[in-house]
């Protein structure tokens, strides 16, 4: 379960039910990043649902957009859950921009938890997207990666 919310306690939103998500499946565990941002929407299945494929050993890819507007100039908190996904790489960057992507580490039985908050569930705080002087997306695009063991 992916969860946003601003620093304080306000509206939760959820990826899968309030964010669309889009997902692959890699059998292979050998996809990049680079190539799963490039696939087409066509190769990609799309829920409306919190995302769960259960015990399984493909890798699988996400993607979805964080509309600038829900940030209203504030951090938002993404919660990674459950507490028990074994690896997860969170990568982030403006939509549009082709800055490199930042890269956040989690799960249970990775070497390192990148968490911002001391917390039972990994948390990771997004900065609110520049304005548009600076900075013309106004949305977040990011994408996960869960490998199998």
């Amino acid at each position: 379960m992916l969860l946003v919310a601003p620093q304080a306690q306000a509206a939760t939103r959820q990826v899968g039910i309030d964010i669309p998500v889009q997902w692959y499946a890699d059998d292979s565990g050998q996809m990049t990043l680079d190539r799963f941002a490039a696939l087409p929407a066509d190769q990609l299945a799309t829920t409306r649902q919190i995302p769960s494929f259960g015990y399984s050993r493909k890798t699988w890819w996400l993607r979805s957009e964080l509309p600038g507007t829900w940030f209203a100039g504030e951090p938002r908190w993404l919660q990674l859950g459950p507490s028990f996904v074994d690896h997860l790489t969170i990568y982030y960057r403006p939509l549009g921009s082709d800055a490199p992507w930042a890269q956040r580490t989690f799960g249970d039985r990775g070497g390192a938890r990148e968490s911002d908050l001391h917390y039972r569930e990994s948390v990771l705080i997004l900065p609110p997207p520049l304005t548009a002087a600076g900075y013309p997306a106004m949305r977040w695009s990011f994408a996960c990666r869960a490998p199998a063991l």
